[in-house]
């Protein structure tokens, strides 16, 4: 969809904006916390998502701020439910996918350690959905194929027992056998205690996360049949999981089933999960299923006449201009539009970030003064900068390469030992990265720059 229908674009481009920066006001941007239904139990990664959507898409500091910022709230955020865990995982290995800063594949990696915790041979495998294992349930076994198959990609490729391309097959293996993918290709949202498909909702999310999913465990396997299993459940999907649209001339908007009675609380947010993982699929394999394109369209302009009013956002209907909008809702419709535009700019990104770069050694800054570095580019492209530095306190600086900025008051979280990255153009030979303090910083919130990665 790449470069197809400019004015299209420039169209979904505006909601994609519009729809995060009513999000933002869910957001503290002094402490890092977002404020949702569900506490920061684990919504707040999904709008994490949205912000990373749109970092994506146009590279503003200003979203990269608001990643970085959340991160340092929620880095090291263990919980009773592996669910929850889950999300941020998955969160945390898009951002590393867009920024190539590797705190966030460290955390991944972390988090995904507790899940395996939560594996054990009652049903035959599969992940407990909380500490006191009473429950194996659709969303937390989806999430973590999701994350074994983006890490096997991501930190490694050995094979064998207990290495993520390990886990992500036996994941699969045990999901598809399990019986809560129900006759008609829908996921039902667990087993119940004789490891039966317990009959439960067939919540938009477990749709959904389980297409993302088998897109990524197509491509590292190469197996085409999991493109065609995940059509068979968005297909279902988008076929029963829906409202007529009240206007008669657009076609099917997504529902939970029950709505709108049962969209309260957790559910708020999992259509955006559902249409988030719809445009993965759509984005991997667009000659598949064309009609995916039309029904993200389809709901993107549902949405936008829904939305209550431009500075209140969307409720939790798509059909409908009622309801409370909050962080939960918002982030669901921030996903869909947001996902629309980065369709329209390429997608999600199915690059791996390099690992492997030069690193200059930068001399101490007196009064943590402005500091240029020489670096040197062996081909003209984009390049990840990674700054590692110290700072008492959160600061921003502007970054410049060759004299132009590139990136306005980018920020420094206040800590001993800290990254921050960004992808910047460098031309053959010979280039200069610098660093300057605001007029408004000049004499405090000191930065003493310690190296610079080149990637």
């Amino acid at each position: 969809m790449e470069g197809a229908d400019p004015a299209g674009r420039a169209v979904a481009d505006e909601r994609d904006r519009l729809a995060v920066a009513r999000l933002l006001r869910f957001f503290h941007p002094r402490t890092g916390k977002w404020t949702t239904p569900t506490g920061e139990a684990w919504q707040p990664a999904l709008a994490i998502d949205a912000v990373v959507n749109t970092y994506e898409r146009t590279r503003d500091v200003a979203y990269l701020n608001v990643i970085e910022k959340s991160f340092a709230r929620y880095r090291g955020r263990r919980s009773h439910f592996y669910d929850d865990d889950g999300w941020y995982l998955n969160a945390w290995l898009r951002a590393y996918d867009v920024t190539g800063d590797a705190k966030y594949l460290d955390e991944a990696e972390a988090l995904f350690a507790k899940m395996t915790e939560a594996w054990d041979g009652v049903c035959g495998g599969g992940l407990w959905w909380n500490a006191d294992r009473g429950y194996k349930n659709a969303i937390t076994n989806e999430l973590f194929l999701l994350a074994a198959a983006r890490l096997h990609r991501r930190a490694g490729a050995p094979t064998g027992e207990g290495r993520y391309l390990d886990w992500a097959l036996r994941e699969w293996n045990w999901f598809d056998a399990s019986g809560m993918i129900n006759s008609y290709h829908q996921v039902n949202d667990g087993l119940d205690a004789s490891c039966a498909n317990n009959g439960g909702t067939t919540w938009t999310y477990n749709q959904g996360v389980i297409l993302g999913g088998l897109v990524e465990l197509w491509r590292i396997t190469g197996d085409r049949s999991h493109l065609a299993r995940a059509r068979q459940i968005a297909d279902a999907a988008v076929a029963t999981l829906v409202h007529e649209d009240p206007t008669g001339s657009t076609g099917s908007i997504l529902a939970e089933p029950g709505e709108p009675a049962r969209c309260v609380g957790d559910a708020q947010v999992f259509k955006g999960i559902f249409v988030q993982n719809l445009a993965r699929l759509h984005g991997a394999d667009p000659d598949g299923g064309p009609a995916y394109q039309r029904f993200l369209n389809t709901n993107a302009d549902a949405v936008w006449r829904a939305r209550q009013r431009l500075r209140r956002g969307v409720g939790p209907y798509w059909t409908q201009r009622r309801g409370r909008v909050n962080a939960a809702t918002q982030a669901a419709a921030a996903l869909l539009v947001g996902g629309v535009a980065l369709l329209h700019a390429g997608g999600e990104t199915d690059e791996v970030p390099p690992t492997e770069g030069t690193v200059y050694e930068v001399p101490p800054q007196p009064d943590g003064r402005d500091v240029t570095v020489t670096v040197d580019a062996a081909a003209t492209r984009d390049h990840i900068l990674t700054f590692r530095y110290a700072a008492a306190r959160d600061t921003v600086r502007h970054l410049s390469v060759n004299g132009v900025r590139h990136a306005a008051r980018m920020l420094f979280i206040g800590t001993g030992d800290g990254t921050v990255s960004y992808t910047v153009p460098l031309t053959r030979g010979t280039n200069t990265v610098s660093l300057n303090r605001p007029w408004s910083l000049w004499r405090r919130n000191r930065l003493s720059l310690e190296s610079l990665l080149v990637r």
